[in-house]
């Protein structure tokens, strides 16, 4: 009877652990909560993190760009820039031209993460005969470009939502 008790208990344990999902520290000031632990990839100015499901139907994906390094922005630039209005129409633009031209806006808006403006949007397309939802979210933080992205090719990922809300950034991130 004791075999079984700590066996519920485990299983309990285990899975109360893993509905938390697995802090990542994208930058010293910043993380989100993957469902599992991410792979972590670093290429140049620019690091990435993914999951995939079994079935890669389901993606998270976070990648962090050095905008210094790979355009020469700094984040005073970056500031200034984020100042003008069409900032964010700019963004939508490369973000939609990298979807692919059957791609289809379904939402967007701009969010506030920790007093900061980020540009969420969700993306219909088709990729393989099925139709697939991209939802991403872009943000600034200092020099870097933080871009979520969630593709989703089921019915509805329950964990899409929790992704984007984990996002947290300490304040005054100039690096």
């Amino acid at each position: 009877m004791k075999r079984y008790i700590l066996a519920i208990a485990a299983l309990f344990f285990v899975s109360f652990v893993s509905a938390q999902g697995v802090k990542t520290q994208l930058t010293p000031s910043s993380s989100a909560v993957f469902p599992s632990q991410p792979e972590k990839k670093e290429q140049g100015p620019v690091t990435q993190y993914t999951l995939v499901n079994k079935d890669s139907s389901i993606l998270y994906t976070v990648a962090v760009v050095d905008l210094e390094a790979t355009n020469g922005l700094t984040a005073d630039v970056l500031a200034m820039a984020m100042a003008d209005p069409s900032f964010w129409d700019q963004a939508e633009g490369g973000l939609m031209g990298s979807m692919g031209a059957d791609a289809k806006k379904v939402k967007r808006e701009i969010r506030k993460i920790n007093g900061k403006e980020a540009l969420y949007m969700e993306v219909e397309r088709m990729e393989d005969g099925k139709k697939s939802l991209v939802s991403a979210m872009i943000l600034i933080e200092g020099k870097n470009s933080i871009n979520l992205v969630h593709r989703d090719r089921t019915a509805g990922d329950p964990n899409k939502d929790k992704f984007f809300a984990s996002i947290e950034m300490a304040e005054a991130a100039k690096q």
